[in-house]
């Protein structure tokens, strides 16, 4: 299982999966630090990380009462590409540390792995 992080509102939020399984389902931690099953599986997400906790972010402003809120649609979104620079960022220590980090094609890996990472449009 892989573990993926954000902030926003003030407070981390945290989802999990086996990404590479299309049946794993996709789980989100409580406040307790317990992990709760979201309803979803990773084929409902297309094995996308970004969209699962698109997913949790809206239903987390849709309980609230934010959801319609221009300003919480701007904190997902701000929230979602804070984990994405946080992937291109390990992915770039990554490619440091193997000692190829001005090859084209270790970048360019890195640039399809984020790639899809981003929300597919519905």
């Amino acid at each position: 299982m892989t573990i993926y992080e954000t902030k926003c509102w003030g407070d981390t939020y945290a989802i999990r999966a086996d990404w590479a399984q299309a049946a794993s389902p996709v789980q989100q931690r409580d406040d307790d630090g317990q992990w709760i099953p979201t309803g979803w599986q990773v084929a409902n997400v297309r094995h996308s990380s970004e969209l699962a906790m698109r997913r949790v972010l809206m239903q987390i402003a849709r309980t609230s009462g934010d959801d319609e809120r221009k300003d919480t649609v701007r904190d997902v979104e701000r929230a979602v590409a804070r984990s994405e620079l946080a992937m291109r960022r390990v992915l770039m220590q990554i490619a440091r540390a193997s000692g190829d980090d001005e090859r084209e094609d270790i970048v360019r890996d890195i640039e399809r792995a984020v790639a899809r990472m981003e929300l597919a449009p519905q």
